[in-house]
């Protein structure tokens, strides 16, 4: 495939890159559906999905130690 230097770069969306304004790139506007669901994905996970992990996690590790009291090391003395 040949390139033709006289023709300007394109985008994916076939706009021509000298067409188009700089701050269209450094600047993008938010959407804010977008940002809505990004708070609701957040806060879900800080307020429900890491507590609960946490909580799992301190059973399992309390569950191990349980474990090994009973078949290797016996009650604490």
């Amino acid at each position: 495939m040949h390139h033709d230097p006289s023709q300007s770069p394109e985008d994916p969306a076939g706009t021509k890159l000298a067409d188009r304004h700089p701050a269209q790139d450094t600047h993008p506007v938010p959407d804010t559906r977008t940002g809505r669901r990004e708070w609701r994905c957040f806060l879900m996970l800080a307020c429900v999905g890491l507590p609960l992990l946490m909580v799992v996690a301190i059973a399992a590790y309390g569950f191990v130690v349980w474990m090994l009291q009973i078949f290797f090391f016996g009650p604490p003395k």
